[in-house]
Order: C-alpha cells, then structure tokens, then sequence
C-alpha cells in the first residue's frame, strides 16, 4: 500500500473517497470538497483500490497545489471493492465526524459548514445528509 498524507492539522470532517477508473470525475469531486466555505475543518481522505487511470497524479497536484489542506492518498495494492476502500479509508480518518463523497460528486460550497452547524447544534443527531440533484452529464 501506497500513501501520501498531506497537513495534520486540527479536523472535524473527514470526506472519505473511493476511486476505481474514475480519473475524469475525480477532479470535480476534489475541487467541490477543497472550495467549501469550511475547508479549515474538512480533510479529505482518498482511496484508489488500484486503479488503472492517473488519480494518484491528480490528488498528488492538489496536495502539492494546496500544502495546507490535509488530503491523504492511498494506493492499494490490489484492487478492492469499494466497501473495502471505504473501511481503510475509516481507519485512516482523523475527523470528529465522516462522509462518503464518490468520485462524481459535488458537493455545494456550504455543504461542510451546514453539516456541522447541524451536527453541533443537536448532539442528540448522529446522522444528517443533504438534499440530493442527480445528472446524467459527466461532472455537472
């Protein structure tokens, strides 16, 4: 296994991302996760269950592009199923709180802000989602 880990500093949101042959949607979704009005509390956490595309070269440039941003990359040796990817990417988790972001998503810039806002204000909640928009355009 292949890792890379980017700034240690203090997180609250760990966006968890599994990356199989998903080279031309994974920018975006990267992009979506580091414009959030919230970025100070979110580390992005990607695992790439051995693909064949260049997603290791891409977060690689958002790291180097972005030093102050923790964004963690993992390369297994083989591939797995995206359980699998997610369950180490779990492990690797530093935030207080965890997200699944797929490849193709976006993510709307106050979605980190919003989702803690939430998740402080009722401590008795375990689990908030946002309102969902489904495309069939790549990367819209």
């Amino acid at each position: 296994m292949n890792r890379v880990q980017g700034n240690s500093g203090p997180v609250r949101l760990s966006a968890l991302v599994s990356t199989y042959a998903s080279e031309r949607y994974l920018q975006g979704c990267l992009e979506s996760l580091l414009g959030q009005t919230r970025a100070d509390a979110l580390e992005v956490v990607v695992v790439d269950a051995c693909s064949p595309e260049r997603e290791g070269e891409l977060v690689r440039a958002f790291q180097h592009a972005h030093p102050e941003l923790p964004i963690t990359y993992v390369r297994t040796e083989a591939r797995e199923a995206s359980s699998a990817s997610f369950r180490r990417a779990i492990a690797l988790a530093r935030g207080e709180f965890v997200t699944t972001a797929n490849a193709d998503d976006r993510h709307a810039p106050e979605f980190t802000e919003r989702m803690l806002a939430v998740l402080d204000q009722r401590p008795d909640v375990g689990l908030v989602y946002a309102d969902t928009a489904i495309s069939n355009r790549d990367n819209e």
